[in-house]
């Protein structure tokens, strides 16, 4: 275990992109041989910080950010550990795929096709760690009248909708759908008022017949929103 924890910590620090992507990709998959526990615990507390070293590092690949966010995810799902780091990590992914949010002006910003792919892995990183959360606190943190900066509200997850980026829009209509399923677990009455016209958005992109898109991604997006239709 310590062999192989230390060799992926030096592939993470020493290493650079395919090498860090695949070291970053080994990481969840120790942890998951140790199973639940206290090794586990200790390797995700060992990796952690230089898998969000590389994960929050501009000068980094982009692969390999986007493979450390969902690392990061996954150890810590598996981990477990404080809620108040869970939520901090939650916070600091949300920070890397807040670059797809709309601009000031209301304008979709401009994103290549590989920084779309790391937004995509940091918010279904984000996703699964929310899954941690009690429905009581996510009901809190995320209603119609909640001013929390702990967590984006679902205005800021609905505006991934207009991603140029297939991967965003499915990692978002996701989220939103999880977000509103785990919400009504505690009260039906989560995101009454917004929700009709989240519907009428979500509706647009099943039944997406745009051109401009490749035919496959339509095929994918209209497949997909309407399973995350049925959630909202």
């Amino acid at each position: 275990r310590a062999t192989l924890t230390d060799g992926i910590e030096r592939s993470l620090k020493k290493g650079r992109g395919l090498e860090q992507a695949a070291a970053a990709q080994l990481a969840p998959l120790l942890c998951v041989q140790l199973g639940a526990g206290d090794y586990a615990e200790e390797v995700c507390r060992e990796l952690s910080p230089v898998l969000s070293l590389v994960a929050n590092d501009a000068a980094a690949s982009l692969l390999a950010r986007a493979k450390c966010c969902w690392a990061l995810g996954l150890c810590t799902f598996l981990a477990g550990g404080e809620m108040a780091d869970v939520v901090q990590l939650m916070h600091s992914l949300e920070n890397i795929f807040s670059a797809s949010y709309l601009k000031g002006n209301g304008t979709v910003p401009l994103v290549t096709a590989d920084q779309a792919l790391l937004h995509a892995a940091a918010l279904s990183a984000w996703s699964l760690l929310l899954t941690l959360m009690s429905p009581g606190d996510i009901y809190m943190l995320m209603s119609d009248d909640s001013d929390s900066v702990f967590v984006p509200q679902l205005a800021q997850l609905s505006e991934l909708l207009d991603s140029a980026h297939l991967d965003v829009r499915l990692a978002a209509g996701e989220s939103m759908a999880l977000v509103y399923e785990l919400g009504r677990v505690h009260n039906d009455d989560f995101h009454q008022e917004s929700t009709p016209q989240l519907a009428d958005k979500l509706r647009q992109l099943a039944t997406d017949s745009h051109k401009y898109r490749a035919k496959k991604d339509r095929k994918q997006q209209r497949s997909s929103f309407r399973d995350i239709l049925h959630y909202v």
